[in-house]
């Protein structure tokens, strides 16, 4: 991989798991779980919470600043944080001190985060329901290891390009926010409902309707990079609605096989199972004419009224998806809560009042996401090159 030479993970870091029995741990001590590094970004997300009493009950291990904080459950997620502080976290998170002598805390981090290793580490996970990756798997892992002057060099070029990149991503959530902020002013809280609109079942609102899972559901060596049929993916069903950067597809003939779980123009896709309660909207900016949704996802198909933009801000609210959510090592949204879950309808005008709003802020979005999108394909190839020798 360039001119640099390459090294095993494990010849220049130490997996710190000292594991903390509950009674070493204290209440003043800030706890860091999975779920509380963003995927992708690896931000830590605020505010900190100090470890509660459950949490006690469960062994920790502990970490500081000259950690870096690696989510081993779900490598495909990207977990990798940076701390500016000690605490103890999940043991889903392996606390990796590197040797400061041989290698630079934010060129590692950038290596962990690199589209290789994340590959690496997702074809080599243990667990049906729960993948993993193994320490000594990883400390087999070869990457390029330029000298440390080098490699603080390219470290900061990388920081300074994700810094564009969390910059859009803050002025994307500013927009988000802004649809929130109308949302509430026009139709109160989707909870508490201050307003009294009439609330229905959401099985009187939308068709709920799964996907195919049975004998015909697609096989790995069955996806290609480009066929008749785009078959979801978790990474397609975003926060943000869909996202088509990585795609795979099912032949005609496989399509045909399926029953269940074909999309029609303007229906909804949520995600049911890991990363739960993402939505997107199947309408004509989709140029994908046949689609459909893997094994943790539904469609909504609407049986009455509603206006698409205006449920997908009701739905979006956590306070709304997050009650039909259950387990905590497996999240899953079942189709009986979901049956069951409220919704209010205010009148179809006023909906459609709030969807005009939406458009309008989504076409900022357009802009704003098409930069991020730059940004983001620039990263990855500033990143090879720095890591082939190419420019330092």
């Amino acid at each position: 991989m360039g001119k640099w030479k390459m090294v095993q993970l494990g010849d220049v870091v130490t997996f710190d798991m000292k594991s903390q029995a509950p009674q070493d741990i204290s209440a003043d001590d800030i706890y860091i779980g999975l779920e509380d590094i963003e995927k992708n970004s690896g931000k830590i997300i605020y505010p900190i919470k100090k470890v509660c009493n459950s949490d006690i009950k469960s062994n920790k291990f502990r970490f500081n600043s000259k950690h870096i904080l690696y989510g081993k459950l779900r490598p495909n997620l990207n977990k990798v944080a940076l701390p500016d502080f000690s605490g103890v976290c999940s043991t889903d998170i392996y606390p990796i001190l590197p040797d400061s002598k041989k290698v630079n805390r934010s060129y590692l981090c950038s290596i962990l985060r690199e589209q290789a290793f994340v590959a690496f580490s997702s074809s080599k996970t243990t667990g049906i329901n729960l993948p993993r990756i193994g320490s000594k798997t990883i400390a087999e892992y070869q990457f390029p290891l330029p000298p440390l002057d080098v490699q603080k060099r390219i470290a900061d070029v990388l920081d300074k390009a994700s810094a564009l990149i969390e910059l859009r991503r803050a002025q994307l959530d500013k927009l988000d926010l802004l649809i929130k902020s109308q949302f509430i002013q026009m139709f109160g809280d989707p909870v508490t409902n201050p307003m009294g609109w009439t609330s229905y079942h959401l099985e009187e609102v939308y068709y709920i309707l799964d996907g195919d899972r049975g004998k015909n559901y697609p096989k790995q060596d069955e996806f290609y990079d480009n066929e008749y049929c785009l078959f979801l993916n978790t990474g397609n069903v975003t926060a943000n609605g869909f996202n088509f950067v990585n795609n795979q597809f099912i032949t005609k003939d496989k399509d045909t096989a399926l029953n269940k779980g074909k999309l029609s123009r303007y229906d909804l896709v949520v995600t049911t199972r890991g990363t739960v309660g993402n939505i997107a909207y199947y309408d004509d900016t989709v140029s994908f004419e046949n689609i459909r949704i893997n094994s943790g996802m539904v469609i909504l198909r609407q049986k009455s009224n509603i206006a698409s933009k205006f449920f997908i801000s009701y739905f979006k609210n956590p306070s709304v998806y997050k009650r039909l959510i259950s387990g905590t090592a497996q999240p899953q949204m079942p189709i009986g809560s979901m049956k069951k879950a409220k919704v209010f309808m205010p009148p179809l005008s006023l909906q459609n009042e709030f969807a005009i709003f939406v458009d309008n802020v989504e076409q900022q979005k357009i802009f704003l996401q098409q930069s991020l999108a730059k940004l983001e394909l620039n990263y990855k190839s500033l990143m090879q090159k720095c890591f082939r020798g190419e420019i330092f």
